[in-house]
């Protein structure tokens, strides 16, 4: 008999993929001042995923720059959000900017929120992808 691996819930769910995916189809009473919905899924994907608000403000932090770059967003007039010491208010405070890059990167591309999000997380994958290659001589290098 064949022995499977066993495969825990946080060795398949990635944190920044279900986040982009998430926000992107979240209805905006899920993010009205009073609603628990954000900070409750943001708890879930992080406690799913294994990691803690670092590693939550840093996903959030390259799906920002990888939106910018999938919505042909000018990063130099697109606002570079606020951080501080209270790392649980700063993850949601990013998750809700992210939440309004995802409709400013959807209008200026033309495309709905969640193909936006596909396309940010296709720039993560291939900046990945770049950054484990050696340099092949291109040009610039």
């Amino acid at each position: 008999m064949a022995s499977a691996a066993v495969e825990t819930v946080e060795e398949r769910f990635e944190f920044v993929p279900a986040m982009a995916r998430g926000l992107a189809v979240l209805e905006p009473e899920d993010l009205e001042a009073g609603s628990l919905t954000l900070p409750l899924v943001l708890s879930l994907w992080m406690h799913r995923a294994g990691t803690d608000r670092r590693g939550a403000v840093d996903g959030l932090l390259a799906l920002r720059g990888a939106l910018v770059e999938a919505g042909g967003l000018d990063a130099r007039s697109e606002p570079v959000p606020l951080r501080t010491d209270d790392e649980p208010a700063t993850v949601v405070s990013l998750a809700l900017y992210v939440d309004g890059l995802l409709d400013r990167a959807a209008t200026a591309s033309a495309s709905d929120r969640l193909e936006v999000a596909e396309e940010a997380l296709d720039v993560l994958a291939l900046d990945a992808l770049e950054a484990d290659q050696p340099d092949q001589g291109r040009p610039g290098a």
